[in-house]
């Protein structure tokens, strides 16, 4: 008959192993996705040359003042407004109808194309005559 088990050696693999396989791990990887790891690290190459990493470390490295100051900004009054603002746009460009939207939007090219072709000149009523000045 055979015995219950009652213990479980768990067998950790020597950091040397570890890390053997590891590197094997990484070193496949890296070989099944070449074309997309030199892409991207064309794309980091292009980045650096732009100064954008530079500017990204500082950031990082910078990170408790510049959440400080992004902090102070939200919190201005204005700062409210102008998010509960940009919620309320986008509410409202959900709610429209699309072919609506794209009615509006169409007139609105065709005025403006009317009022490019008639060399911004003005016209008041049925004649051509010059507008006068409103007071």
């Amino acid at each position: 008959m055979a015995k219950a088990i009652r213990q479980i050696k768990q067998v950790d693999p020597a950091p040397e192993e570890w890390q053997a396989a590891s590197l094997s791990a990484v070193v496949k990887a890296a070989a099944e996705n070449g074309e997309s790891l030199i892409k991207l690290l064309e794309i980091i190459k292009q980045l650096d040359g732009m100064g954008v990493l530079n500017a990204m470390e500082g950031l990082l490295q910078n990170r408790v003042d510049v959440a400080e100051i992004a902090l102070g900004q939200l919190n201005q009054p204005t700062m409210y407004h102008v998010v509960k603002n940009g919620m309320n746009v986008f509410k409202f460009l959900g709610a429209i109808d699309p072919e609506q939207l794209q009615t509006i939007l169409s007139g609105i090219t065709s005025g403006f194309e009317k009022a490019a072709q008639s060399g911004a000149r003005r016209v008041c009523g049925s004649s051509e005559k010059a507008c006068a000045p409103r007071k």
